[in-house]
């Protein structure tokens, strides 16, 4: 882990990115009809660090198979007090449409893991255009990318999913992001990952890992809830 390089916790904004207000049959029971999307600030005091980037726009699949409403990044961001050009960098959890499609209007340095970069080549991943190709910085597993922020991986829900952990004297905070669709299946004492059966088994690893960081606050890419475990 990073240490406890911050000297207090700085503020983690949940940003509101947008609904889904569709959501195919083939995807399974684990959705509801409809769903957030979030992003994150952290107010870092080197500057902002964004966790995500919302849906982008345009896409005639995306619109006819979920019919997503959308937020503009830079509004929801500048509703939390942060500027396009402030950002300092921007952590992508994983590269689904949902998380990466507005990742091209910040230019800050994009952490991703290698594995996720990969895994978004195969047909029907993603939509390609949505992946940011500017300052893309691949990860390999852990990472420290600012002092007490840490990435660290978490794969299961896609192949190269990853976390982002906020450590300081005053506490810890853990961006969970979609490795746990709710908070309730992650604190169920049998936690309940968000994963097709084939990637079960390193799913809950990944959870029994973000667990393990507790005492902490966790956040979670599509439920509101902040969730406190000691």
């Amino acid at each position: 882990m990073t240490g406890r390089y911050l000297a207090k916790l700085p503020p983690i904004d949940i940003v509101p990115m947008g609904r889904v207000t569709r959501v195919p049959d083939w995807l399974g029971g684990g959705f509801s009809d409809t769903f957030d999307v979030r992003s994150f600030v952290i107010h870092h005091p080197g500057g902002p660090i964004v966790v995500d980037a919302g849906i982008g726009r345009g896409d005639a699949l995306i619109d006819e198979l979920y019919e997503p409403q959308t937020v503009d990044i830079g509004d929801a961001l500048a509703a939390c007090g942060v500027a396009l050009e402030d950002i300092q960098a921007l952590v992508l959890t994983h590269l689904h449409f949902d998380h990466c499609g507005q990742a091209g209007r910040i230019s800050a340095p994009t952490f991703v893991q290698r594995a996720e970069l990969e895994a978004a080549r195969a047909p029907h991943y993603t939509v390609p255009e949505w992946i940011p190709d500017g300052d893309v910085r691949p990860v390999d597993g852990d990472f420290v990318i600012a002092a007490g922020v840490e990435v660290i991986a978490t794969p299961g829900h896609t192949p190269g999913h990853q976390s982002v952990v906020v450590e300081a004297d005053g506490g810890r905070a853990v961006i969970v992001g979609q490795a746990c669709y709710r908070a309730h299946d992650f604190a169920a004492p049998e936690p309940v990952p968000d994963c097709d059966e084939d990637s079960m088994h390193v799913a809950r690893s990944s959870i029994e890992r973000l667990r393990a960081l507790a005492p902490a606050e966790f956040f979670f890419s599509h439920d509101n809830q902040v969730l406190q475990m000691e």
